[in-house]
């Protein structure tokens, strides 16, 4: 059974001739029921205090699971983000490497393009050099045909 500040100040004991005087019980009794009101006042604010602590207790660990999985979600989109660069980065080499391999397969059939051109026109030299020898030959003759009619 609880006793409250009330019951101290209503408390009534019989009398007896050799009993405590009245008197200072009284004053004993308002004492402790003056101080069973504040204890009890501090019970219930401390109460209540506690309550508003678990209360924000619970918020905060709310708040913690929810930081946790922005954490793990903000861990994970890094990773994805990292992941992603790599795969953006191999992708690009592979294009600048194909990219190069056809810069280089179009310079080596330019230099095959110029080398059967060089060849095309040494042989063409070739061809006029003795056109031109026998046009010369021929003119030669003539020339020789001639100047021999003339001495003979």
């Amino acid at each position: 059974m609880r006793i409250t500040p009330l019951d101290v100040e209503n408390a009534v004991f019989s009398k007896s001739f050799r009993g405590y005087e009245p008197r200072e019980v009284d004053e004993f009794l308002d004492l402790v029921s003056e101080t069973l009101r504040e204890l009890m006042g501090r019970n219930e604010e401390l109460e209540r205090e506690l309550i508003k602590a678990r209360e924000e207790l619970d918020r905060y660990r709310s708040m913690e699971g929810t930081i946790k999985e922005a954490l793990v979600l903000a861990q994970r989109t890094a990773e994805e983000i990292v992941e992603s660069a790599r795969e953006k980065g191999r992708l690009i080499l592979q294009e600048a490497e194909a990219q190069a391999r056809q810069v280089l397969d179009e310079a080596r059939r330019k230099v095959l393009e110029v080398e059967e051109e060089i060849r095309e026109l040494r042989s063409s030299r070739q061809r006029m050099l003795l056109e031109l020898k026998a046009l010369i030959s021929t003119f030669h003759q003539m020339v020789e045909s001639e100047l021999g009619d003339e001495r003979g």
